[in-house]
């Protein structure tokens, strides 16, 4: 599907940025240094670079650009502050709504390369597609310091365009007439990205602020560091918007607010819970690699490149706090899994949330196969089997994502896979026909006879006779094991000299 050569910055803010949007968006849905071809002509000439980060997500783009200035220093504060902003955040916002008009104007020709060789590789939404503006302005963090004291992050007055003081040293107003720009500094952008390191979180956050600013209800913040302060307050600790005295009273964000947040217990419990949430989005990764090198396998009917993405998309749509608890589910089945046997567990959507997952862990066995490919597809299949009668039970999911592993937990407490298989099921691909397979498919299997959120062992031989007189074909994805990686079957030989041969 997909070039293998990306970029990962040239300078050192935005390599820092491209490192920082790989680790919250991951590698399939971020691109640093993208080209449009405007510019060229008859294959002569370079490309011009739209902007320095691009994300994209569902039927969400996010855009930043990236602008470190040597912040001015004449003596003369007011005129220092307006040459810098002048040159870090009015330069990056004309790049970014000039981004935002290329993509609605020509999202094919959007390019990794200054060449245009090398087209993007995952296409744009083509509707109902909301932009995000980022720009991250570095440089002025030490005089700003200097300037207010405090973490040297910038002010956010939303109305202080209008108020006429943009001339204040320091404050910014995000609202331009063409719409709202975000703007992340030496200090917050590590911040925000950090503490908001999903797709979905991040979103979260920008909706939430714009939506503040849209309904002029923030006065002043005295850092974006507070805001978010304010929100993980809201969303995680459940403490809710402080009570306003009247209709007309706007926020006031204190320069301590994050300080504070990170001063408090559940702040600190939140940040451990994290640790086990990496190893979904280790495994989020693998997939997202193999669909950009071409190396996802598909059972059964024949899938493309875009299946595959949206089928990885599905398992980088959930958030933070998500992740945790399909991790630990998927560590807590793998410990207790025998060879031979098959786990499996359900995830069901909590708040907002309209997606169920299946999880499986099924060890590999010799018997009742008689190769590592065999047990492959049996797995694939019963793989489906599970996504296919969860959505039968539950119609009302919109989304069914299915996990299965073979997966063990080593000594060492590592989290070890040898192969991996995902499948997703939309509500867009379901039809009558397929719920009457779905039906026949539990009848035979007895899948998911068991409450909900209870683990359900089945033996891969008492499921594996029913498939056997069945005409169920797999259809899931699944990583490609590569000829020098160690073979999935455990001899601890290279896969080509083993089960590879």
């Amino acid at each position: 599907m997909m070039n293998k050569q990306l970029s990962s910055g040239t300078t050192p803010s935005e390599r820092r940025l491209h490192e920082l949007c790989q680790k919250s968006f991951l590698r399939l849905w971020s691109y640093s240094n993208v080209f449009r071809d405007q510019g060229r002509y008859r294959g002569h000439g370079h490309g011009k670079e739209v902007c320095d980060t691009l994300a994209i997500f569902d039927d969400r783009i996010i855009l930043f650009s990236d602008k470190h200035c040597a912040y001015p220093n004449t003596g003369n504060p007011d005129l220092d502050w307006q040459r810098w902003y002048a040159r870090a955040i009015e330069k990056s916002a004309e790049q970014l709504f000039g981004a935002e008009r290329w993509l609605r104007q020509a999202p094919t020709r959007l390019y990794l390369d200054p060449d245009c060789t090398r087209s993007l590789p995952i296409s744009l939404p083509s509707r109902g597609t909301k932009f995000y503006r980022i720009a991250v302005a570095m440089g002025a963090g030490l005089a700003c310091r200097a300037y207010h004291g405090g973490s040297g992050s910038l002010i956010l007055e939303p109305g202080a365009r209008r108020n006429g003081n943009m001339s204040q040293p320091f404050v910014i107003d995000e609202i331009d007439a063409r719409g709202l720009v975000h703007v992340l500094d030496d200090f917050t952008l590590d911040v925000v990205l950090s503490h908001l390191d999903t797709i979905a979180d991040f979103v979260e956050y920008l909706d939430w602020k714009e939506q503040l600013v849209q309904d002029n209800l923030l006065a002043v913040s005295m850092g974006e560091e507070n805001l978010v302060g304010l929100f993980l307050s809201t969303k995680c600790a459940g403490l809710g918007l402080p009570e306003r005295q009247s209709p007309d009273a706007k926020y006031v964000i204190a320069d301590d607010l994050w300080d504070g947040v990170q001063q408090q217990e559940w702040f600190h419990a939140l940040q451990r819970s994290y640790e086990v949430s990496y190893a979904w989005d280790r495994l989020i990764d693998h997939f997202a690699a193999d669909v950009l090198n071409d190396e996802m396998l598909s059972f059964g009917s024949p899938s493309t490149p875009p299946d595959h993405e949206k089928r990885v998309r599905a398992l980088a749509r959930t958030s933070r706090v998500t992740r945790i608890g399909l991790a630990e589910s998927l560590i807590e089945i793998t410990a207790k899994v025998k060879p031979g046997e098959l786990l499996a567990r359900t995830a069901l959507p909590q708040g907002r949330s309209d997606t169920g997952f299946i999880l499986i862990v099924a060890r590999s066995s010799s018997a009742p196969y008689s190769t590592y490919d065999e047990y492959r597809v049996h797995r694939q299949s019963m793989l489906r089997i599970y996504c296919l009668s969860l959505k039968s039970m539950r119609p009302e999911l919109a989304h069914v994502v299915g996990v299965a592993l073979d997966a063990e937990i080593l000594p060492d407490g590592m989290f070890l896979t040898r192969s991996e298989d995902v499948m997703y099921i939309g509500s867009e691909d379901w039809t009558e026909s397929i719920q009457h397979e779905a039906r026949d498919m539990r009848a035979k299997t007895g899948v998911l006879d068991s409450v909900f959120r209870v683990m359900s062992p089945h033996s891969f031989q008492q499921v594996y006779e029913a498939l056997q007189e069945s005409d169920i074909q797999a259809q899931p994805a699944a990583r490609k094991v590569g000829r020098n990686e160690p073979c999935p079957c455990g001899s601890g030989l290279k896969f080509k000299r083993c089960h590879g041969k």
